[in-house]
């Protein structure tokens, strides 16, 4: 967007002709306001008026509106320019030399919760760089002693740190580092340095995800309820009753038309095969760590406990090295099994990922927290994804990945952790994703990945 364009959408939402006199019973809250304002800015990078004086009210049981509140901060917009306003949002004012960055944020905030600390530590982010955690000032303090206390290395440590954050694509971090003019000893130094970078950066609250950090987000998605099994989901709709996807459209006339087709999930043979290891191999991990008492049905899957199947599943996720155990303790897999493992221990990919659409070949998963955003084409097992997960699409979720063969599948559990998506923000989303994925392309086979 042009320089002009921006200039054009602040003063459409920001004009001084707005600017009225505070009545004398606000102005106890004018410095309150203006530094929570700050604050909330700093910290969410975008947030609605609606919201913010919520949070405002609560902490202070005043009961302002929206409209009052505007009126006191527009003043502050011309007088110091931290936030300002676009549409009923309170913006930061990167945002205001850049409006795009709102679609970027309507994007990725999406409908998750929102982060909100101790009134008196919120107060706290009216400092642009404060930080809860030390992660960072541990990189900083480690550069210092590396290479001397000097403007050069302080320089490059906030180039470099704002490449971290401000990059969803991190495959050129090498690159920023040399140009920042770090010179490591060795490559196991640099990739030291890289891990300290990324824990700093995955330990930082993020304008994307509300506030909370991505390490708080994965615990949220990892623990999310309730836990879908593929192998014990009811996927028999009928076509004249409403659609499980809460669109109000009859099912056949909504996702059926993606759902019902046998290229989105694997053969009835394929899917045996794969229940048959796989429990084979939680049968091993049980007796093995004795994660429970229950003794796992490798005959009838159905006759299992879905919850039992995910305490034993979540244990062997633990450690992958169990997979080559397995493997020497039962001679009696064939090559094919022992392939198809030897992919589930190296090649499986663990973590939180955006469900972003059903297709007539594979539903579309996108990874959240990745030094990259990648998409997936991930096959169902015994029926599609989405019909599975019974959700409006996107939502998030917490699972694991494996090859099949040239195959992309999940190891059959999927847990929900489904967002309140507002029309609006909905689309916004599905923009964002459909641009990212027009320039990625889709990941289809974990052997080649």
């Amino acid at each position: 967007m042009k320089k002009e364009e921006n200039k054009t959408l602040f003063e459409k939402y920001n004009s001084p002709e707005d600017i009225v006199s505070c009545p004398l019973r606000y102005r106890k809250w004018r410095k309150l306001l203006n530094t929570y304002g700050i604050a909330a800015v700093n910290l969410y990078g975008i947030i609605s008026l609606e919201d913010f004086v919520e949070i405002f009210n609560q902490f202070f049981k005043a009961d302002l509106t929206a409209d009052v509140v505007k009126a006191i901060l527009l003043p502050f917009v011309f007088k110091h320019r931290r936030f300002g306003f676009y549409q009923h949002y309170l913006v930061h004012y990167v945002v205001l030399d850049d409006i795009e960055w709102v679609d970027y944020l309507f994007q990725e905030q999406g409908g998750k919760p929102r982060y909100i600390p101790e009134k008196d530590t919120f107060a706290q982010y009216v400092n642009e760089v404060y930080e809860e955690t030390d992660n960072w000032e541990t990189v900083f303090q480690y550069l210092l002693n590396k290479f001397g206390d000097t403007v050069e290395t302080f320089t490059a440590f906030f180039e470099v740190r704002n490449y971290v954050l401000g990059s969803i694509d991190l495959r050129e971090i090498t690159e920023t580092i040399e140009k920042s003019g770090f010179k490591f000893d060795d490559e196991k130094q640099l990739s030291e340095f890289i891990d300290m970078l990324i824990k700093a950066k995955n330990n930082t609250r993020m304008w994307e995800h509300k506030g909370y950090t991505p390490v708080e987000m994965m615990e949220m998605i990892k623990n999310g309820e309730p836990v879908v099994s593929d192998l014990f989901a009811t996927v028999d709709y009928d076509p004249e009753e409403e659609c499980h996807c809460g669109s109000g459209a009859k099912y056949k006339k909504c996702c059926m038309l993606v759902e019902q087709w046998d290229n989105n999930h694997l053969t009835k043979k394929e899917k045996d095969f794969f229940y048959n290891l796989w429990l084979q191999l939680l049968d091993f991990v049980n007796r093995k760590y004795k994660v429970t008492e229950s003794v796992i049905n490798v005959a009838n899957p159905l006759d299992n406990d879905p919850k039992v199947l995910r305490k034993v599943r979540d244990k062997l996720w633990e450690n992958t090295d169990v997979i080559t155990e397995f493997v020497y303790n039962t001679p009696s897999l064939s090559f094919e099994e022992r392939k198809y493992l030897h992919d589930w221990e190296y090649n499986s990919i663990k973590g939180a990922f955006v469900i972003f659409q059903q297709t007539e070949d594979y539903a579309i998963l996108v990874r959240m927290f990745g030094i990259e955003k990648e998409f997936f084409g991930i096959k169902g097992i015994s029926a599609s994804v989405s019909a599975v997960v019974k959700e409006s699409l996107p939502m998030m979720t917490y699972t694991v990945l494996l090859p099949f063969g040239n195959k992309i599948i999940y190891d059959g559990f999927l847990d929900k952790y489904p967002l309140s998506f507002k029309t609006t923000a909905q689309k916004r989303i599905i923009t964002g994703y459909q641009e990212m994925l027009d320039r990625l392309g889709i990941v289809t086979d974990l052997t080649e990945y």
